[in-house]
């Protein structure tokens, strides 16, 4: 077993045994200069440097240390723990991103120390007697000895947070293969510019949400396998069904009997409609029963019921579902919002009022306030520069044809104004419903 004492031996995976080297002659130069030690410096310094330098050595580095039995008794995380996390998460792909702001911190001060050696070189050219002054750069050497000194504490965090992702690449991968494959006889999707869609790293989608045919647009047309935020009652199933419904990427969201825009809850046989073809598999799924007819006061009674029956379940986990959307994107993943927060063709809300309307259009729907919220809390957590994607649908044929829109991305730094969302979510509806008119471009 691994002694205390070893435990505390820094993880140095980021370029750990180059550095090393530079600071031995570094050492090696204060006994006795010599101006050929400087240029195995350079050498090592812009071998660092290379533009997949030091990702590949890093990588290499943790795989090397994950081999070792030990690694699971520092980082917390138990044999099964990690086999579960390697073989249903993208491990390689999320620890990437999740320190791709330390490796380019490592970049910034090997540059600094590149320069400083290339300057030293220079000096030594032109100055016949004297060293140069080594304190600044046996400073920089520091500092950069101390960055690498916190990897072990990174990487802890790492693991830390993959514990609480609850997808399975194997269930998303399935359900992304089986909607695509029954869209094609649904629905025909012609998408534009889904090369907008970062194939890597974080993104953020924000989709206008018209009918049920928009995921099988979303899944055709997107190069990414996304998580997304679905209406709480969509969850509300047997607790198999519910547990691959998370497994898939979707994360409840309770939103109330009423919206922020005071519209109502509709019946839940309503709501049933909505998912129209899929009804009668729908109403097996998840109340086992058709829908009898209930009388208007009966109606009322059963909505209240089934709203508080939600709300013991799933109101306090929306705190949960905005924290799992900020890890998803701090670990380079897809996340899908409907800014509208429900279809238009049959909403959970009953927004037939024109005042729910946005641009006074019945087609489209005042959005909620998830989409920005999401992005501020990520900026506040150091997590920035995420694109936030408008995407517009619209349909043709009686939904048998539909367009899938992408408009260019919309960083959320570029809207900040006291801490202030709503510029930034109007900037996202306004792209939306252009995106969405039957002119927009192609």
């Amino acid at each position: 077993m691994t002694s205390g004492a070893e435990k505390k031996i820094p993880f140095n995976f980021i370029g750990g045994r180059m550095l090393q080297q530079i600071s031995n002659l570094q050492q090696k130069k204060k006994e006795e200069y010599n101006t050929n030690l400087v240029e195995e410096q350079i050498k090592l310094a812009q071998k660092l440097l290379n533009e997949e330098g030091i990702e590949k050595n890093a990588m290499q580095r943790i795989s090397e240390y994950l081999n070792n039995f030990d690694v699971y008794e520092i980082f917390d995380i138990t044999i099964e723990e990690f086999k579960d996390l390697m073989q249903k998460k993208n491990v390689a792909y999320n620890l990437f991103w999740f320190l791709r702001n330390h490796f380019e911190n490592a970049r910034k001060l090997i540059r600094t120390l590149l320069g400083l050696f290339e300057t030293e070189i220079t000096q030594s050219e032109t100055k016949q007697n004297g060293i140069p002054n080594q304190d600044t750069k046996i400073l920089e050497l520091r500092k950069i000895e101390y960055e690498i000194q916190k990897e072990e504490k990174t990487l802890s965090t790492y693991f830390k947070e993959a514990k609480k992702l609850t997808h399975n690449k194997f269930s998303m991968g399935l359900v992304n293969t089986g909607i695509k494959l029954f869209g094609r006889a649904l629905c025909q999707t012609i998408s534009s510019h889904v090369e907008r869609i970062h194939k890597t790293g974080p993104v953020l989608l924000a989709i206008h949400h018209h009918h049920v045919n928009d995921l099988v647009l979303l899944f055709k047309a997107s190069p990414r396998r996304p998580h997304f935020l679905a209406d709480a009652e969509l969850l509300d199933k047997p607790p198999k069904l519910e547990k691959f419904s998370r497994a898939m990427g979707i994360m409840p969201f309770f939103r109330g009997h009423y919206n922020q825009h005071g519209a109502k809850k509709l019946h839940p046989s309503d709501i049933e409609t909505t998912m129209k073809p899929f009804q009668r598999l729908y109403t097996r799924l998840f109340d086992g029963k058709t829908q009898k007819a209930l009388s208007p006061e009966e109606k009322e009674k059963e909505i209240d019921e089934k709203v508080k029956k939600l709300k013991e379940k799933f109101e306090d986990e929306n705190f949960t579902t905005i924290t799992k959307c900020i890890n998803l994107l701090k670990h380079g993943e897809c996340v899908a919002v409907f800014p509208e927060g429900s279809t238009v063709t049959k909403p959970f809300y009953d927004r037939s009022d024109p005042k729910f309307w946005y641009n006074e259009n019945p087609n489209f729907l005042n959005p909620e306030k998830g989409v920005a919220l999401i992005v501020k809390l990520a900026h506040r957590k150091g997590i920035q520069n995420i694109p936030v994607i408008p995407i517009g649908i619209r349909y043709e044929n009686n939904y048998k044809r539909g367009f899938f829109n992408v408009g260019k991305p919309l960083f959320y730094e570029n809207y900040i104004n006291n801490g202030d969302t709503k510029a930034f979510l109007a900037k996202i509806m306004e792209e939306i419903y252009t995106l969405s008119t039957n002119d927009a471009p192609t």
